[in-house]
């Protein structure tokens, strides 16, 4: 990727370059409308064969029940100045049960990629209760642009030295902890 220079405008990317950050990126903000009014959340995701596949609690299940529209929106940064941005719009649909045993095997390979970026502990492998299914989301258009970043240079934040919750505040100001909070307590 050629940088841009300062005050470029954004650069459009191609179809194929937008799926491939969403084949390379795993976390994104999905939206859709629910009861007359719009709700986001934070998703991961893998990309497979032209599909978003993601996990969804039962309220987000009948929130966008099949056929329903959904937008995703990824960011995928490139390097210090420069970031990727994707937004994908489409249905969401069940990936149990699609109606044919073709289509049953394309999402269980779906359902498998999403399960295997989870890493599994012993503890976690004795069997419960599932709280959550796999839908997908058939990506029926994808536009995405790159473009400089907008911020200034901030220095790397090595997660391993913070404490837990607590971003170090540098020389800009007190520890933040994850809900913007400033008290060092």
């Amino acid at each position: 990727m050629h940088p841009l220079p300062t005050g470029a405008p954004p650069l459009e990317l191609s179809d194929d370059a937008c799926r491939s950050v969403l084949a390379r990126t795993c976390f994104g903000s999905l939206a859709y409308a629910h009861q007359g009014r719009i709700d986001a959340m934070p998703i991961r995701f893998v990309f497979v064969e032209g599909w978003l596949y993601f996990a969804a609690d039962n309220r987000l299940r009948r929130a966008i029940a099949n056929d329903s529209w959904i937008v995703v929106s990824v960011s995928d940064v490139l390097d210090a100045e420069h970031v990727a941005s994707v937004v994908v719009r489409g249905t969401g649909h069940s990936a149990e049960h699609t109606g044919s045993a073709r289509t049953d095997v394309a999402a269980l390979r779906g359902i498998v990629r999403l399960r295997d970026r989870v890493p599994v502990t012993a503890s976690q492998l004795g069997r419960r209760a599932r709280t959550h299914a796999v839908l997908r989301l058939r990506v029926d258009r994808v536009r995405g642009v790159t473009t400089r970043l907008p911020c200034a240079k901030m220095p790397a934040i090595n997660m391993l030295n913070t404490r837990e919750g607590v971003w170090p505040g540098g020389t800009d100001g007190p520890a933040r902890t994850l809900s913007g909070d400033t008290s060092n307590e």
